[in-house]
């Protein structure tokens, strides 16, 4: 008996001892590689080693990402998933330090809203790749939008380890409620998280680079305000950028035109422009506002 107690002592203190080398490393770049859209830097995802370890004894055998995950788990009702099938979807995975707020990402009119009880499991990779279906097992609540750009879009805020609340505005829970692109919609409590971003098929087509590194197994790190992708023409076909450009420009112009009008002037944004150093000082203040305002409009 006192043999096997000092054998089990010595093993312990070993074990702690390389546990403890383990979180020392608190820097060693274990996790997926990650690119940084703005400087093109390619770079591995910091994670502590002794998380990783314990993640493959937790959760092998390890199966490929994605091979659980369906739109009707997501959702629990296949008749929804049923007009969303083979759309796009855009992941994105919150580390506790990133900006845990969530915003619109279209204009539209809240047409229903789900909340769903679950487990809050990690959304490291290791976690999405193995057999336990992450995404469609943690706590997450639903909202869908209906827009006239992009049909029926929904976005999902995912809990997950140290995130005891995912919370939608009151705005966004009632049905029929106009919501804003760029509106604060609700918010995570600290800690890691996922936010999906579901469209229907045919409706948008991501941007190149970010389907490329997808295919790759490659993160990109990306900010409020960055491209996602494009509004596709009817028929599939992609939208020219001409075309898009132009579509943008008059849709401002149009915007600081009903501004004037509401304001009672009459003049165009090109003629404000065009004739801003003629004016006083007081028609010339008008028109810089009305450039500010041009630029505030802005749409991305």
């Amino acid at each position: 008996m006192g043999l096997f107690a000092f054998i089990l002592g010595y093993v312990s203190t070993i074990l702690d001892e390389f546990m403890g080398y383990c979180k020392l490393i608190q820097n060693r770049e274990v996790g997926w590689p990650t690119v940084d859209r703005k400087t093109g830097e390619l770079k591995r995802e910091q994670q502590p080693i002794w998380k990783k370890i314990k993640l493959i004894l937790l959760f092998n055998p390890i199966a490929e990402w994605s091979q659980h995950f369906s739109i009707a788990n997501l959702l629990g009702d296949p008749s929804i998933a049923e007009s969303f099938a083979d759309g796009p979807v855009a992941s994105f995975r919150l580390s506790p330090q990133d900006y845990h707020r969530y915003h619109a990402p279209v204009t539209g009119t809240v047409k229903w809203y789900k909340q769903f009880s679950g487990e809050y499991y990690n959304v490291d990779p290791w976690n999405l790749r193995s057999h336990i279906d992450v995404l469609t097992s943690n706590a997450r609540c639903a909202v869908c939008f209906e827009t006239e750009k992009y049909g029926d879009v929904i976005f999902v805020a995912i809990g997950a380890s140290d995130v005891g609340t995912v919370k939608f505005n009151e705005d966004t829970r009632i049905p029929g409620r106009r919501i804003r692109k760029g509106q604060e919609i609700g918010r995570f409590e600290f800690g890691g998280s996922s936010i999906l971003v579901v469209f229907q098929k045919g409706r948008i087509l991501f941007d190149e680079d970010l389907l490329n590194l997808s295919n790759e197994r490659i993160m990109v790190d990306v900010e409020v305000g960055m491209s996602l992708g494009r509004l596709q023409a009817k028929g599939g076909e992609k939208r020219g950028s001409v075309d898009e450009e132009s579509g943008k420009v008059n849709e401002k112009r149009q915007k600081v035109n009903e501004m004037h009008e509401k304001a009672g002037e009459t003049e165009t944004y090109a003629q404000a422009v065009s004739e801003g150093g003629k004016k006083s000082d007081s028609e010339k203040e008008d028109t810089q506002t009305t450039k500010k305002a041009a630029k505030a409009l802005r749409i991305t």
